[in-house]
């Protein structure tokens, strides 16, 4: 282990060191970017504050892009805590060709699958803001004039598929998810069609857990202008389903504990949508089940100030049951607050809040400086 760590150490130096060498230094070896960070990290679960610094060098080969965290992470005696903390962790890599074949490779953020009624929003980041290689996933899009398909998994066993293929006026889509832990196999098949210049959507969706329930979804999406979009989704499940399975919380504790229904439950799933995509994005989801206290999400994402921004995201506690209350110490939440003290310089507050499966609160907030070398 120290002999790989070694290597790793070297290699890296070398990739750093690439920016100071003379022309004729092999391109392979040189990044384009160079930064470093260093600041504390508290963990208000009864574990010991960190601190930590990272060199992080970014490399550009053609149409791919990396990044790597070297991490140096300390207590407070500076000992190094080995457990649960990478000292190398590959940030991100990214490779796109001409929107025809797209792979990410990094923390997975906000990813749904067609109308959201199997996997809805994933984040695989809501366990943490120590960077750690398990948190990371791959995303891999291909698309045709007629068809696309999209894949990922992640370093804990999960994995998705999902196809779509256009016939005229419809769209008929196949999706499939599996994971080990909880070990589950989930399918879903749906069609879509659109109306009045396609500002207007109508799908169906059935999907069943292997061996568990099955449910089914209508609804309506609505976007009268590039800018907005309004879904409306009516649901009809069996008590051993989970709507959106794969959803905020899924990395925070198991869906399958919080099973209560006694019988098939209905309820609507509203969400709107504003400057998707843009600098500036606002997202507002609302569900609400016979069964089922309501519940709802937030993220948004865009500038404060001419120097201050921020990136924020809530979700109520999920699959609480009519007779229950919704704990806001067991919503998830993450938020990203930076100030820009010049064009090299950043300020950084990063917050984090989530669960375990004993709906044990997990929190820490990360007061970070981040360096622009070149």
């Amino acid at each position: 282990m120290k002999t790989l760590r070694l290597l790793a150490i070297s290699a890296i130096i070398l990739l750093a060191a690439g920016a100071a060498s003379p022309a004729h230094a092999t391109d392979l070896l040189k990044p384009n970017g160079l930064s470093f960070e260093a600041g504390k990290i508290q963990e208000k679960d009864g574990r010991s504050d960190l601190f930590f610094a990272s060199l992080i060098p970014q490399f550009s080969i053609g149409g791919l892009t990396a990044v790597i965290n070297v991490n140096y992470i300390a207590d407070r005696e500076f000992k190094i805590r080995d457990a649960g903390r990478d000292f190398i962790v590959v940030d991100s890599v990214q490779y796109k060709h001409n929107d025809k074949f797209k792979f990410y490779y990094g923390e997975i953020k906000n990813l749904t699958f067609g109308s959201g009624f199997i996997v809805s929003n994933y984040r695989s980041d809501i366990r943490g803001n120590v960077p750690l290689n398990r948190q990371r996933g791959i995303e891999l899009d291909l698309k045709s004039d007629d068809s696309y398909i999209k894949a990922f998994g992640t370093r804990s066993d999960l994995f998705g598929v999902r196809g779509v293929r256009t016939l005229g006026a419809f769209r008929l889509g196949a999706t499939a998810i599996s994971d080990a832990d909880p070990d589950f196999e989930e399918i879903g098949i749906d069609i879509e069609t659109n109306f009045k210049r396609e500002w207007v959507k109508f799908y169906a969706e059935s999907a069943k857990i292997i061996d568990y329930g099955d449910g089914v979804a209508l609804g309506v999406v609505a976007s009268p202008v590039k800018k907005f979009s309004a879904k409306a989704e009516l649901r009809d499940f069996s008590s051993d389903f989970v709507p959106s399975i794969v959803d905020e919380h899924y990395e925070a504790g198991s869906p399958f504990l919080k099973l209560t229904n006694t019988g098939r439950t209905y309820g609507l799933y509203t969400s709107m949508d504003f400057f998707p995509g843009g600098e500036y994005s606002l997202g507002l989801t609302h569900e609400s089940y016979e069964d089922h206290q309501p519940r709802t999400t937030i993220k948004a994402r865009g500038k404060i100030t001419p120097r201050l921004s921020g990136d924020i995201f809530y979700a109520q506690e999920n699959f609480v049951p009519k007779n229950g209350w919704i704990k806001p110490k067991n919503s998830v939440a993450r938020g990203i607050l930076t100030f820009k003290l010049n064009n090299k310089a950043d300020l950084i507050l990063d917050y984090y809040r989530a669960y375990d499966d004993s709906l044990n609160k997990q929190d820490s907030l990360t007061f970070k400086t981040r360096i622009k070398l070149f």
